[in-house]
């Protein structure tokens, strides 16, 4: 588990470089003071605010946390916090990148795993969190007769942001559209991972995310990258193809695809359609 420090005077931290902006880095309210290097108490609150929305059961443990470096107690600050994560971070995504037998050991670590997905949900962190368990994700192996309880548990954790991440804010909903992607990405560059998803009723989780969206402002991009991911899918996967039609049935996609026809207003869908059903015709003939 990581835990925020306090601010530290003397002692050098290596800082893990990332395109956030402000606003990702320090929230929304606090964009301007953290630009121009202002810290009042109005906006220690609001970053203290911003922190309690994200990990509300450390924010007291911070504010009377010390630190053992040279220069003794200093006040928290949660700039050193983020900064510290990434940090620490940036090491563990080195190893993952790097080794295998690294990325096996923090899979079967519970407590990390579950960190890095809950950041997923961390504005701050979210970029990075993702890019982790997208190699982690990538290293595992789908090839063996048995699947690892382990794997099989990163990717049901996995298909699980999905509605958590439809059911929230606006900010959570292209979230949504990444973690989509992020299916088709995982599969090129690891093939046997498309069992590991199937495993884990990936098509029936991907194709119910249409039934459930309620916004028909979301619902084109959301059909675009449903349509997408159900044909990577099917791709060669016979079983995958006999489950769409006995049990998902075509049927039920096309209903939802002229719902969706029905509600795109501004033609983000019609563009893509041709392309989107020519694909996904072509895969399921084969």
């Amino acid at each position: 588990e990581i835990t925020p420090v306090t601010g530290v005077q003397t002692c050098a931290l290596p800082i893990f470089e990332t395109q956030m902006t402000t606003a990702d880095l320090y929230g929304p309210a606090d964009a301007a003071d953290a630009s121009d290097g202002s810290w009042g108490k109005g906006a220690e609150r609001s970053r203290m605010g911003h922190l309690a929305r994200l990990a509300p059961d450390r924010v007291s443990r911070a504010r009377s946390m010390s630190t053992g470096c040279a220069g003794g107690p200093t006040q928290y600050s949660y700039r050193l916090f983020v900064r510290s994560r990434f940090s620490v971070l940036s090491v563990l995504g080195h190893f993952i990148s790097n080794n295998q037998e690294t990325s096996r050991f923090v899979v079967k670590a519970q407590a990390t795993v579950d960190l890095l997905f809950a950041m997923l949900f961390e504005p701050s962190m979210r970029k990075f969190a993702y890019s982790l368990i997208f190699a982690l994700l990538q290293a595992a192996d789908g090839t063996m007769p048995t699947v690892d309880k382990d794997v099989s548990r990163l990717y049901r954790q996995y298909m699980s942001c999905f509605h958590q991440a439809q059911n929230a804010t606006d900010d959570q909903f292209d979230l949504l559209l990444v973690l989509l992607s992020g299916i088709r990405q995982v599969m090129q560059v690891n093939p046997p991972s498309q069992k590991l998803f199937t495993q884990e009723d990936a098509l029936l989780n991907v194709v119910s995310l249409l039934n459930a969206e309620n916004r028909r402002d979301r619902m084109p991009p959301l059909c675009i990258e449903v349509l997408k991911t159900v044909t990577a899918l099917l791709s060669g996967n016979r079983k995958n193809k006999r489950y769409m039609h006995d049990t998902i049935g075509y049927e039920q996609l096309k209903n939802l695809i002229v719902r969706t026809l029905e509600v795109d207003d501004a033609g983000l869908f019609a563009e893509h359609a041709q392309q989107l059903l020519f694909d996904f015709m072509v895969e399921i003939g084969r």
